[in-house]
């Protein structure tokens, strides 16, 4: 019997807005996603996922408060390592002007595990181990390549 992959997308999860409302949106997605039925031999809900990006909602550049909650809420996952998770960049996601390039995204969600003491990627780890960048990387599971591209928008949020 052929074996089913499945994946689970999700983004804009805004996790330091949301927790000014007592949301840990991140968290109450996964525990849902989770939770969703199994087929025979499968368990967990789903195999990875690709979260594409918008982890802060906030319209100013994220802060290293906001990166401890992602990675606290990411630790949440009673059936995945935080490895399972593939994510890339979203504008909310930004530095400001005059902030490195993307310093945030890089420590704390940090998709090719080059900051493994703040995000807690460890990409040896990975079920499907990437290959490339922080912005621009892959991973390949069975014939299948999966380009993960973000929009960078150096030098702070986009203006419109």
């Amino acid at each position: 019997m052929a074996r089913t992959f499945r994946l689970w997308a999700l983004s804009d999860t805004h996790v330091g807005t949301e927790i000014k409302f007592g949301r840990r949106s991140l968290e109450e997605v996964i525990q849902h996603a989770e939770a969703w039925p199994n087929a025979g031999g499968q368990s967990g809900g789903f195999d990875i996922a690709v979260n594409l990006g918008d982890f802060s909602g906030s319209q100013l550049p994220p802060d290293d408060e906001e990166g401890e909650l992602v990675v606290s809420q990411y630790a949440s996952a009673k059936k995945h390592r935080r490895e399972h998770f593939y994510d890339v960049i979203g504008n909310h996601d930004a530095s400001g002007v005059d902030e490195p390039t993307q310093w945030w995204f890089q420590k704390w969600i940090d998709p090719t595990g080059e900051s493994t003491e703040h995000s807690g990627i460890d990409n040896s780890k990975r079920p499907y181990p990437t290959t490339g960048t922080w912005e621009n990387y892959s991973f390949e599971i069975g014939n299948v390549v999966f380009l993960m591209m973000a929009d960078r928008n150096d030098g702070g949020a986009p203006i419109g």
